[in-house]
């Protein structure tokens, strides 16, 4: 990862950055895409135009839930796209993490139609979450405008904490202000959006005229502090270093004496 990407992650809690494999982004969202047609029935004939248009399809509702439970099993068992993703910002997930890599067990799998009332409502995953993960959040299309995700950089978030203090309870009054300075991030497909889980972020009602096809995926560091979540409950060894694997199969030689 370049220089200039770690400083701006230390600064602001958040990077953009392309693929380093754009290869493996394009079988992750290829094999996404037909298990989605296996699931919703035959449409576009490609993955970026069956994801953008695929509000056209009126699946809604109770209906539209179930099926992108049924899509993320799909994508958890079979496509394994934790690994998919990994391929993808392998250096960047390097730099910023290590060797020594945990990854979320479950895929997250967002579908925000044009209009839909129920966007993700501002939040910090931290505390709660582990604040040593990094949260890969990765759009199947060009994610713009209210299409995209919005964050409060670091300095911004830590300054809305020192307001929320003053505010007591009146969330409300808090969530205007903070979704007023907060900056909506532009992700071409190709790239990742990776933050920090201190930051605030959210999304606003998607008000352009294509469906948004998110994937979050989280990744951390082995040997990392925790939080409140049980780390192998949530997550599961993704890659070892040799030095880990050997410390790991002389402490199993060592317990069975």
């Amino acid at each position: 990862m370049r220089a200039s990407l770690k400083q701006h992650m230390l600064d602001f809690g958040y990077i953009v950055v392309p693929a380093d494999n754009l290869e493996a982004l394009d079988q992750l969202r290829d094999q996404i895409y037909q298990k989605a047609l296996e699931i919703f029935g035959p449409c576009e004939d490609d993955p970026a135009r069956f994801f953008n248009h695929f509000h056209n399809l009126g699946v809604s509702g109770a209906a539209l839930n179930e099926s992108r439970l049924r899509l993320i099993r799909e994508c958890t068992e079979e496509i394994n796209s934790g690994t998919f993703i990994h391929k993808a910002f392998e250096s960047t997930l390097l730099s910023l993490l290590g060797p020594d890599l945990l990854v979320q067990r479950t895929t997250n799998l967002v579908i925000q139609q044009p209009g839909d009332p129920n966007p993700s409502e501002l939040h910090r995953d931290s505390p709660g979450n582990s604040p040593y993960e990094a949260v890969v959040w990765l759009p199947l299309t060009d994610s713009y405008g209210t299409k995209a995700m919005y964050v409060l950089d670091r300095k911004e978030t830590e300054k809305a904490l020192e307001k929320l203090d003053h505010l007591e309870s009146d969330w409300e009054t808090f969530e205007e202000h903070c979704t007023s300075i907060a900056k909506t991030v532009d992700v071409p497909y190709g790239s990742a959006l990776i933050f920090w889980p201190g930051i605030f972020h959210g999304s606003f009602i998607n008000r352009e005229k294509e469906t948004r096809w998110t994937l979050n995926m989280r990744y951390k560091n082995l040997f990392a502090p925790l939080d409140k979540k049980e780390p192998f409950e949530f997550f599961k060894i993704l890659q070892l270093s040799p030095l880990t694997q050997l410390a790991i199969d002389f402490q199993k030689r060592e317990a069975l004496k």
